[in-house]
């Protein structure tokens, strides 16, 4: 299971992460988090899932992911959450739409 795997990788310093995370993360995010992870830690691989916050929620719930980013708190207690960004968010309206 993923969360065995993940305590074998953080004693021994190599080994595979299985990370899920949000479709939308996949474009820039995760990119630049592995690649900086891997740069301090190269014996470590990543095993990637990306869907929908229901998805990936299952995946480390079942134990098949040993980590999961997300835009929001899993209403799930049993699991640890640490923010790790936070990003602006903009309205974008036409030059001539009433809330411009």
């Amino acid at each position: 299971m993923g969360r065995t795997k993940s305590k074998n990788t953080r004693t021994q310093n190599q080994g595979v992460i299985h990370l899920s995370y949000l479709n939308i993360l996949g474009v820039d995010l995760i990119p630049h988090l592995i690649r900086d992870y891997q740069r301090a830690n190269p014996k470590i691989t990543f095993e990637l899932t990306q869907g929908d916050k229901g998805k990936i929620l299952a995946h480390v719930e079942s134990g098949y992911s040993d980590v999961m980013i997300t835009s929001e708190r899993p209403i799930n207690e049993t699991f640890e959450w640490i923010p790790i960004l936070s990003l602006p968010l903009f309205l974008v309206v036409s030059n001539d739409h009433p809330f411009a």
